[in-house]
């Protein structure tokens, strides 16, 4: 919470009224700050009353979580350089996981309801593909921690700052869209000269954190039942 409300006020001056990358930010911040504190809020009121939170407030918490992810993604093509690849398939695998489990909230809550099963198959759908950025993700920094000699000598699980700068390793950024980031960051070559410049190398802390990111991600595909089974599933 404190890093997003320090980011939220160190970034407010510089907002420029208009700038559509200003306005995306600045909302991407504050739906952070709100998603992180009202599910707090829910679930402490869940616990001193024994019963579910208002749907008015429930449906918030959704609305900001939903908010967050997407003015994320919209970010990132104006964030990251073409050229960080593995920084880039971060960015998504955190944004399509986090859509991903506010569908497996929607479905403990509204998956009893027959009006809810076309959702739920949606959301199912939506699971399997985030689970397989996720896993491809892990696969390419696992792959490239064997196979690259530049990781060989660098501290086992420590997180370290690049080693170069872009322009000194004759990076150049070319503008991407938003679908890129979802599709084909994903079976792009990394470019050799990268891996001393990107901010997430392959290095052995980042394979540690994205092989247990992909199998978190697995935990999503409990969606798959309900789309098998319908709002039956959701009887116990």
């Amino acid at each position: 919470l404190v890093p997003y409300l320090t980011s939220v006020a160190w970034g407010l001056p510089f907002a420029r009224i208009g700038s559509w990358k200003s306005l995306v930010s600045i909302a991407h911040r504050l739906a952070g700050v709100g998603s992180l504190i009202l599910p707090i809020m829910l679930a402490t009121l869940e616990t001193l009353t024994s019963s579910r939170p208002p749907d008015a407030l429930y449906l918030l918490a959704i609305a900001l979580l939903s908010f967050n992810c997407i003015f994320g993604a919209l970010l990132i093509p104006r964030r990251i350089p073409s050229y960080d690849i593995p920084t880039a398939r971060a960015f998504a695998v955190g944004v399509t996981l986090g859509l991903s489990f506010v569908g497996m909230s929607l479905m403990w809550r509204y998956g009893q309801h027959e009006w809810y099963r076309p959702v739920g198959y949606a959301f199912a759908l939506f699971s399997v593909y985030s689970t397989c950025l996720a896993v491809v993700d892990a696969g390419k920094h696992i792959h490239a921690h064997l196979t690259t000699p530049y990781y060989h000598d660098l501290p086992k699980l420590d997180f370290f700052k690049p080693a170069s700068t872009a322009k000194q390793a004759g990076l150049r950024h070319q503008a991407y869209g938003l679908s890129d980031v979802f599709s084909t960051m994903f079976v792009r070559p990394v470019d050799p000269r990268l891996h001393p410049v990107t901010i997430t190398p392959s290095s052995a802390a980042v394979v540690y954190t994205t092989s247990l990111t992909a199998f978190f991600a697995l935990t999503s595909l409990i969606q798959l039942h309900y789309a098998r089974c319908g709002p039956v599933a959701m009887h116990i």
